[in-house]
């Protein structure tokens, strides 16, 4: 067995509000009101994710294979994923409804027993706090 250290081939150049931007989307697929890929979602931990869909073949013998990617817990990521789905003969598959299930059982697994923060508590500790503004009185300005 060999064990090699970590190093990065290769960066990606990105300014953080645009590597921000992209992580708000991938959470956004999963987690958001028009996401794609509601079915990876699980209870205690937020997944960020992409779904997509490719055809191939000739149009009477055409198949769809579906994948996920993505990666979890979206605050500080843990694990990176990556799921395909090849699809049968003329059967319509999407990223969503196939790969995106299979993603969430394995973490569901993986996290199984674990006591995480609730999505709720969750999105309190990322909203910042919300000062109120208070009345001022205004002085007479007949004395």
């Amino acid at each position: 067995m060999t064990a090699y250290q970590v190093r990065a081939k290769r960066t990606v150049d990105l300014s953080p509000g645009t590597l921000d931007q992209v992580r708000t989307g991938m959470t956004n697929v999963v987690n958001g009101a028009g996401g794609t890929a509601h079915q990876a979602s699980l209870d205690n931990i937020e997944v960020a994710g992409k779904t997509g869909t490719a055809q191939w073949g000739p149009k009477h013998k055409e198949r769809t294979a579906a994948w996920f990617s993505g990666f979890l817990p979206t605050d500080q990521p843990k694990y990176a994923f990556a799921a395909v789905y090849e699809g049968d003969v003329g059967s319509k598959v999407h990223g969503g409804s196939a790969a995106a299930p299979m993603i969430a059982d394995v973490f569901k697994e993986i996290y199984k027993g674990e006591k995480l923060a609730s999505r709720q508590q969750r999105r309190a500790r990322e909203q910042p706090e919300v000062r109120r503004a208070e009345p001022v009185e205004e002085e007479d300005e007949s004395d």
